[in-house]
């Protein structure tokens, strides 16, 4: 969790540099905008930065529905992003000229989702499966 923090602390500093070179550099807000967007640089940055959030947004979420996780979860877990990150690269090729950040997007929303099912599944096969359980894993 500490290293989540200083990863999401670090996109948000880096990022908000980035901001403030172009609104300092540019004193008008659409060629502002305009730099943001078309300099590979910034736009890497920014594309972090969401990443970092929704990074931040799925561990939330994960605390929220789930609690901490057992290790025969993360265990799993890792098997299954190792094998559908892979899986989804080899798929990455076969669209390669399509390659821009609406697919990085929706890649990242696949794996997001993909993790919660994933997550979800376990869960409930080990609440199934338990036969004393206290009432607030049953609510989660």
């Amino acid at each position: 969790m500490f290293s989540l923090m200083k990863y999401v602390l670090g996109s948000v500093a880096l990022s908000s540099a980035v901001v403030y070179h172009s609104f300092k550099t540019r004193e008008q807000f659409y060629p502002a905008m305009l730099y943001l967007s078309t300099s590979k640089l910034s736009v890497v940055i920014l594309g972090n930065l969401l990443f970092a959030l929704t990074l931040v947004l799925g561990n939330l979420l994960k605390k929220v529905f789930l609690g901490t996780l057992r290790e025969a979860e993360v265990e799993r877990l890792q098997e299954r992003s190792k094998e559908a990150i892979m899986e989804t690269c080899l798929a990455m090729t076969i669209f390669r000229e399509e390659f821009n950040v609406n697919f990085v997007a929706l890649f990242v929303s696949l794996l997001f989702v993909k993790t919660g099912h994933w997550l979800s599944q376990d869960r409930v096969e080990y609440v199934e499966t338990t036969p004393a359980l206290p009432r607030l894993a049953h609510f989660r």
